[in-house]
């Protein structure tokens, strides 16, 4: 059993996922070199010697899931630094034994969390662009529905507090040139188009 963690755990090295095997106290019983190195050690060995527990390296988090047992959590570094995790475990018995250990996987989420916040910076960005823009502008779902408009249209209507969510496009244009913008909004989304613009009396 020891030899079939220890290969486990050479795999996940490998994928550059951390494991761990804790005992029924919540010190590590084992841990890969992955979630040592980023813990702040290269001898995995020396954490469980020195009877480091779950508690002393993760927060307690918060459940992603009812019933699922997936925590996203805070992990400490030697260094004092934290990063985000989600780890996964499972608790299952010892054959033979009342013992029970606990199982868990370890997925470093610094990276994605980077990801969001950089989104979260562009889409300002964009949302600052869009409403400085002069041009009335509509973001339109492939149903027709309009998903979001900027200042100027909500003008070009001359209801400023109107954001038009879930309208659909086609209900703001004059009836004798619905199908007409119908018709391009499929060439568009169909990628037929060659068409640059065209024109049409609101209603």
């Amino acid at each position: 059993l020891h030899a079939a963690t220890r290969d486990l755990a050479g795999y996940l090295d490998a994928g550059g996922i951390g494991f761990f095997v804790a005992g029924p106290a919540g010190r590590f019983k084992f841990l890969n070199r992955t979630l040592a190195r980023w813990i702040g050690s290269d001898d995995p060995d020396s954490f469980v010697s020195q009877g480091v527990g779950f508690s002393d390296v993760f927060d307690q988090g918060e459940r992603d899931g009812d019933g699922v047992p997936v925590r996203s959590m805070r992990l400490t570094r030697a260094s004092g630094d934290t990063i985000s995790v989600r780890v996964t475990s499972q608790v299952s018995g010892l054959s033979g034994t009342d013992t029970r250990e606990t199982y868990a996987l370890v997925h470093d989420m610094s990276k994605e969390q980077r990801f969001q916040d950089a989104l979260g910076v562009a889409t300002g960005r964009i949302e600052r662009f869009l409403n400085d823009a002069p041009l009335s502008i509509a973001l339109v779902h492939r149903s027709g529905s309009i998903t979001g408009v900027n200042d100027r249209f909500k003008i070009l209507f001359g209801d400023e507090s109107q954001d038009h969510q879930g309208r659909l496009f086609t209900d703001l244009v004059h009836e004798a040139d619905r199908h007409h913008v119908q018709d391009y909004l499929e060439q568009v989304l169909d990628d037929r188009s060659k068409t640059k613009r065209i024109d049409l009396r609101l209603g």
